[in-house]
């Protein structure tokens, strides 16, 4: 009886779970190009400033941890059992006139 206890997620404290807890995170990146405003010349001065760009977020996780998200661990250091954190990538293009 206290083995099949050990084995469920009951009360009892086991460090059979427990897990390394370290983790890197790949949070937000943005990269960017601003070209010389000497390659404007083609807009007659209509253009005066141009940037292109890409950004992501919450690109990779590098973890040990057999979770779906190291950092949605509850109060009681229990996986939440909730959705990993959405991975975004977005591109732009600013122009300014």
């Amino acid at each position: 009886m206290e083995q099949a206890a050990n084995i469920s997620q009951s009360s009892n404290s086991n460090s059979r779970f427990v897990e390394d807890g370290k983790y890197l995170r790949l949070q937000n990146v943005v990269l960017s190009y601003n070209p010389d405003p000497k390659m404007l010349t083609w807009s007659n001065g209509y253009v005066r400033s141009v940037r292109a760009f890409v950004q992501g977020q919450n690109l990779h996780v590098w973890s040990k941890n057999k979770g779906a998200d190291p950092d949605n661990i509850n109060t009681q250091g229990l996986d939440a059992a909730v959705s990993p954190q959405v991975k975004t990538i977005a591109f732009g293009l600013s122009v300014g006139f």
